[in-house]
Formats: C-alpha cells, sequence, structure tokens
C-alpha cells in the first residue's frame, strides 16, 4: 500500500462457531454469532502472516468495500478479532446504558420583576416559556441584577413536569402580604437597586431590560412580559408560584397620620386614623375604594371605583364596618381617604410613580361618588 492511500475496511471470514460461543448476552441485548466482523487494516496489534491450511486458526482477509487493492495477503489472529469484538460490543452496552432524558433549563424566562420604593418588598417571577416537561434543572443558576451586579443563586432543581410553570423569588417582607402566593425562593431586601438597575438576567439564557427609573415603585405595578422574548410592560403585579398559586399584593406607600387596624380578624371592620391637623381645607372626608380589576394596567391611568364610604366628618379615627369585599375574585380591596371642601369638591388623592396625581373618572379626577364630581388639584389632603 503506497503511503496516500486510505487504509481500507476488511471483512474476518471465518466459522461462526469459533468466533463466539452461541447466545452471547452483552449489556441485556443477545448477540448473535457474526458471519463478518469489520476491522480497520491499520488496527493496533494486528499481526500479518502467510496463511495456514487447515490449521483452525487462520484465514484469509478480502476486501469489504471493493477498493481495488491487493490484501489477499493480510491476515489476522483470530484472538486479535475477538478482542475487537469484544470492544464493539463494550460501546453498544454503554450506550444502551445511557440516561433516556437529561434535566434542562434553558427554557425559562425573566417574566415579571416588581419593587416597592424602598425595597423591602421585591419579587421576580421567572417562567418555562417552551412547553418542555423536563426543563427542571434550574437549581445552581444565577438571578444577577445589573449593572449593580447583585447577585441570587437558586438553591434547587424543580419538579417534573415543568412545562409554562412559573418560579417564584422574593424578599421577606414579601412573605404573608394580603394576596401573595407563599414565594419558592427568598432572596434578601434590597437585591434589585430601584434606582439604577436596569436589567434582571436569568444566568445564561435570559435577561429582561428596561430603562432607568421606568421600574414602578408606587406599590401596586411591576414590569411584564407581553409574551415570549417580547418587551416589557407596566401592568399590575400578579405573582404566580411553583404550584401554581397566583395573587397581587397592594403596598402602596403609607401617608404620614394615616394608619388602618383590623378590629375583626377577616378585617370587615376596620379602624382608620387620619391626618385632620394638616387638612385645614377639609369640610368632610371620604374613604374611596375600588378593586383589583380597577386598577390603572399604567401608571397616570384611571382608577375605577366601586363606591364609597361618604361623609365620614373630620373626627378621627373612624370605624369602618361592613367593609365591602371584591366581586372580581382577587380578594383586594384598595382604598384612600380624601377631604372635600365645602364647596363639595374632593381633595387630592395622593402621588404615585413619577409624582403623578391618582385621578378617577370625573373631573380633574375626581371620583364621581359621594356627589364629588370635581378633584381641588391644589388642596393639602388626600391620605
Amino acid at each position: 500500500m503506497h503511503a496516500s492511500e486510505t487504509a481500507p475496511l476488511f471483512s474476518y471470514q471465518r466459522s461462526t462457531a469459533e468466533i463466539m460461543s452461541p447466545a452471547v448476552e452483552v449489556g441485556g441485548v443477545e448477540w448473535q454469532k457474526p458471519e463478518r466482523v469489520m476491522v480497520p487494516a491499520h488496527a493496533s496489534g494486528l499481526e500479518r502472516r502467510p496463511s495456514w491450511d487447515g490449521g483452525g486458526r487462520m484465514t484469509t482477509c478480502v476486501p469489504l468495500l471493493g477498493d481495488g487493492l491487493d490484501v489477499s495477503s493480510r491476515h489476522f489472529p483470530e484472538e486479535v478479532v475477538m478482542r475487537l469484538v469484544s470492544k464493539i460490543a463494550l460501546v453498544v452496552s454503554l450506550s444502551s446504558t445511557a440516561p433516556a432524558v437529561l434535566a434542562g433549563a434553558h427554557t425559562w424566562d425573566v417574566w415579571e420583576v416588581f419593587s416597592n420604593a424602598d425595597g423591602t418588598v421585591q419579587f421576580v417571577e421567572i417562567r418555562e416559556t417552551g412547553g418542555g416537561a423536563f426543563e427542571t434543572g434550574i437549581g445552581g443558576h444565577a438571578m444577577i441584577a445589573m449593572p449593580s451586579g447583585t447577585s441570587f443563586t437558586i438553591p434547587a432543581g424543580v419538579a417534573s413536569p415543568t412545562g409554562f410553570k412559573s418560579y417564584l423569588i422574593a424578599t421577606s417582607g414579601f412573605v404573608g402580604l394580603p394576596g401573595a402566593p407563599t414565594p419558592n425562593a427568598i432572596e434578601s431586601d434590597g437585591f434589585l437597586f430601584t434606582l439604577t438597575d436596569t436589567s434582571m438576567q436569568y444566568n445564561p439564557y435570559d435577561t429582561a431590560t428596561w430603562t432607568a427609573g421606568s421600574l414602578p415603585l408606587d406599590g401596586v405595578h411591576s414590569l411584564q412580559r407581553t409574551g415570549v422574548g417580547g418587551a416589557l410592560a407596566v401592568a399590575v403585579n400578579s405573582p404566580t408560584n411553583y404550584a401554581g398559586q397566583s395573587g397581587a399584593i397592594n403596598v402602596i406607600p403609607g401617608v404620614p397620620g394615616l394608619t388602618v387596624s383590623k378590629l375583626a380578624a377577616d378585617g370587615s371592620s376596620l379602624s382608620i386614623a387620619f391626618n385632620t391637623a394638616t387638612c385645614g381645607d377639609a369640610y368632610d372626608h371620604q374613604i374611596l375604594f375600588g378593586q383589583k380589576s380597577g386598577l390603572p394596567a399604567a401608571i397616570g391611568g384611571t382608577f375605577t371605583l366601586l363606591g364609597g364610604a361618604c361623609d365620614i366628618g373630620t373626627a378621627s379615627p373612624y370605624t369602618w364596618n361592613a367593609t365591602p369585599t371584591a366581586a372580581d375574585g382577587s380578594g383586594l380591596i384598595w382604598f384612600v381617604v380624601v377631604g372635600e371642601d365645602n364647596a363639595g369638591k374632593e381633595g387630592l388623592w395622593g402621588r404615585q410613580t413619577g409624582n403623578v396625581e391618582r385621578s378617577g373618572p370625573g373631573t380633574n379626577g375626581a371620583s364621581n361618588v359621594c356627589s364629588a364630581a370635581n378633584k381641588d388639584l391644589n388642596g393639602t389632603c388626600g391620605n
């Protein structure tokens, strides 16, 4: 053979009873006695000897691929062929024991990001977006906020099936809030730098980004994916955990002088103390309330109300009996205490992210509840 020739493949022809014993089982597979075994001509340890006539130990090798080379004088000892057969069987045995399914982790996306103003209540929700049942290997992957670089490592994987499920990571301040599902993992307070961070990464597979200052801090809204691979948009928060429990929280910043205490364990009766000292223009007060579905979809949008507790006076605290129940099934009721001047105009409702006054459907953002069809935007009251 010339140095430039490619080494051919050969067929070893011999009585099968002399090559392998009957009914050999390897790796749980019964191997039939082969008539031909393919070996490379340049295999390590092959001997080249003249053929033996009738010796029962040598036989002639002939080309398998018909490459036209003269190989009639190339002969291999039977023990070499048996060694090669054993190696082939071992490879098949190892491949037959390989696991059929490997745990994945690459189809999870950062789905929702939430924080209140001081960072004590935050959550990040990731979601499996490919429908895969075995994307269980999220344990050990880091959630990284940028540019601060703060990170949180997911402590463990999840059970199958995973298709379209969510995994919820939250601060301890989130735990136990009304409407809050149980988080799957707890992160430290202030994990997300609310004023400077502009992205959240599920490392290394997905990153959700936003512009500086666009993360809502009003205690109600969050940034959420509009779809798989989509941009983030402002919407009412809707945290969901791996068990499929979903909810909504309301951590609107409190106003100095406004405190609420439960008089009944189920919240059906509340004691509401409000600031009267700075409301010199308040002739009366109203409690305006709504439910989750009445919250605006975006900052600056209109609040839709369920009703109000009218003419509660100027004495604080006020006992609010038979508080309303959410009709949309959310279990969430929001409310605001506003003043009213002697002309029947409402006072301010308070400001949200971006120093934007909260507004109802009436003139200047009035509620149209309790006979108030206009709002005084220059007043000092509103809690």
